[in-house]
């Protein structure tokens, strides 16, 4: 079995839906819900990824669920509706390049 586990989604779920069609596993790490291991001697990518693929053995590592891709148009679409009631008491003024929201 193979078996992937990543710890964001911010690259889109292009990546995960190409990891599923290529029979990976994938599994989608809580990164807020593991508590860093404070005598690893090294940090990076690879030491990550190790400590990552050993809570996956242990049945130890909190994951947080991948949407299935029908249900996923719905969120995203919650997503903006909660980012516009956010922004609803701000006007968007130009500053130089950028808009900056002023409260009104």
């Amino acid at each position: 079995m193979l078996t992937k586990v990543l710890h964001t989604l911010r690259f889109r779920y292009c990546f995960v839906d190409g990891l599923q069609a290529a029979g990976f596993v994938v599994h989608l790490a809580n990164t807020t819900a593991i508590k860093k291991y404070d005598r690893l001697k090294h940090s990076g990518d690879e030491t990550d990824a190790r400590y990552l693929a050993h809570l996956l053995r242990l049945s130890i590592l909190p994951t947080g669920t991948i949407r299935p891709v029908k249900h996923r148009e719905e969120r995203d679409l919650a997503r903006k509706r909660m980012q516009l009631v956010r922004s609803r008491g701000y006007v968007f003024v130009p500053d130089g390049e950028h808009l900056v929201p002023v409260a009104h």
